[in-house]
């Protein structure tokens, strides 16, 4: 009971850090984009989040745009399954590039896909722009 105790209590202590973790969130106020700096625990399904090189990832994301031009960017699962490699993740040509424009005019992006499973390599979904 002691083990389990202790093992509760790391589980707590590493959630507290992780929901206190702060990002940016991006958004628009009167045709300009603005980023606010929020903690973990404040994300809200369909949040759009500005990551720089080598900041954790605080939620299940898709990648929409990086700031290279084929919309390459590599992510470290290390915490996820121990491997010390980076993955290679590439953003959809709908949103590539086009980040800003989407966030200004306030457009929709539909996205349809599967429920979550064990499976973190992969994500099958599609997404569409209705414009």
């Amino acid at each position: 009971m002691i083990f389990e105790l202790v093992a509760d209590l790391k589980r707590y202590q590493s959630d507290k850090k992780y929901n206190e973790h702060t990002v940016t969130k991006v958004s628009h106020e009167r045709d300009k984009v603005v980023l606010n700096i929020i903690r973990s625990d404040e994300l809200k399904v369909g949040d759009i989040l500005k990551l720089n090189n080598g900041e954790m990832v605080p939620a299940d994301c898709l990648v929409l745009s990086t700031g290279e031009i084929n919309g390459m960017c590599y992510i470290s699962t290390e915490t996820l399954d121990g491997e010390l490699n980076l993955k290679p993740k590439l953003s959809p040509t709908i949103t590539q590039g086009k980040l800003k424009d989407l966030v200004l005019n306030n457009s929709k992006i539909d996205l349809s896909y599967i429920n979550p499973d064990r499976g973190i390599y992969t994500f099958n979904g599609l997404m569409s722009h209705p414009d």
